[in-house]
């Protein structure tokens, strides 16, 4: 079994164990582009009550008059909340995806390098949680995104 506080924390995700990597990564059901990534992202924001997103990307536009293009290479950034007197700030970035270039297939938390899931804050792990099950219970259909989201 793990150490103390492996298993002091392992119950505030899920009832159950989970990797680091699993922890640390949220997938979406479907692969977006920029603007629907976006949108996840306002759904996030909505859902999670005190919440604030800001961040960055990356990418290029080309304009002409024969054609018009633009490409998002990275999006990343910040979520924070005032929550209980604390203040929770999670740091991601979008997950590129491996099948349709200019997709995003998910959103990974950045921890650490070298951190293990034991030092790992209790708060960080419930507010990764929390914003896993915002993705999952809102992701049905990209058109209704903003429309029904499920609080957590």
């Amino acid at each position: 079994m793990g150490t103390e506080l492996e298993r002091k924390i392992y119950p505030f995700v899920n009832g159950g164990e989970k990797t680091l990597d699993e922890l640390t990564t949220v997938k979406f059901p479907m692969e977006v582009n920029a603007s629907e990534a976006y949108k996840v992202l306002k759904l996030i924001q909505r859902s999670i009550g005190g919440c604030r997103i800001h961040g960055n990307f990356s990418g290029f536009y080309n304009m002409s008059d024969e054609s018009e293009e633009n490409y998002h290479a990275q999006i990343s950034g910040m979520i924070s909340q005032f929550y209980d007197k604390v203040i929770i700030t999670a740091v991601f970035s979008l997950i590129r995806s491996e099948t349709k270039e200019g997709n995003f297939s998910g959103l990974r938390f950045d921890t650490s390098p070298g951190y293990d899931l034991s030092e790992i804050s209790e708060e960080d792990i419930n507010f990764y949680d929390r914003i896993q099950k915002v993705v999952e219970a809102n992701f049905k259909n990209l058109d209704d995104l903003m429309t029904d989201a499920i609080i957590i």
